[in-house]
């Protein structure tokens, strides 16, 4: 009997029967995104995003290809919160990212280094969250974007604002000012700045905006974006 299975040839498995697109197809569909290649030319880093119907399902994780294609796409991080934002840094050894991860109130910002290994460390941690890094050119800062109270001139301040905010008894707005939505979002009062941070363990983030007259002005807000003004 063991002759005979042996002897018997293989059988290619049949092709998965086809069928019209389903809501499913499309919604379930792995994406491939923001494509990164490092300043040596030597490797890109993209985001890969698996959507769900259960928000708690969903991720989105940064992976990393040789540009010559001589070996297959690796995973880089795994965290239950999404990645983006990717960043390389001058020297082609790190990467910055924003993500969400434990203990984040918001998406902060968290560096990588590709050459020694080890886990991502977070370098930001804004009231307001941070998002787009762009590195310094000699790669020991990060200026990134956030949102802040207007008034405020760096992130304790807006803070005190913030706790302020929750702390009161009641949730009303009233805008004089157009527009006062965007898309399926209502429009708060906080506003973008830039904001740089050292690499340097211990450094205060330094808001390039913060009391400045541009910020003061009557109806500065920035480009309006699907998550948030930047």
């Amino acid at each position: 009997i063991a002759l005979a299975v042996l002897s018997v040839p293989a059988v290619a498995a049949d092709p998965p029967a086809k069928h019209p697109i389903t809501h499913e197809d499309m919604w379930l569909m792995t994406r491939v995104s923001g494509p990164e290649a490092s300043p040596d030319g030597r490797w890109i880093a993209f985001s890969v995003a698996e959507p769900a119907y259960d928000d708690a399902a969903k991720s989105s994780d940064i992976w990393i290809v040789p540009a010559d294609g001589s070996q297959p796409p690796r995973k880089l991080t795994a965290g239950k919160a999404g990645e983006s934002d990717v960043a390389w840094s001058p020297d082609s050894t790190r990467i910055a990212f924003t993500a969400k991860r434990e203990g984040d109130d918001e998406n902060q910002v968290y560096v990588l280094q590709l050459v020694n290994g080890g886990d991502a460390q977070r370098v930001t941690n804004l009231v307001s969250g941070a998002s787009a890094p762009v590195w310094s050119p000699d790669g020991r800062k990060l200026l990134v974007t956030t949102r802040v109270y207007a008034g405020t001139r760096n992130d304790a301040e807006n803070r005190k604002v913030r706790e302020e905010r929750k702390a009161r008894k009641y949730n009303a707005r009233t805008y004089d000012t157009f527009p006062i939505r965007h898309w399926d979002r209502w429009l708060d009062e906080l506003q973008p700045t830039l904001v740089v941070q050292s690499l340097d363990a211990d450094t205060e983030p330094r808001d390039l905006l913060g009391g400045t007259a541009l910020r003061a002005s009557r109806g500065y807000g920035g480009r309006l974006g699907n998550s948030g003004e930047t």
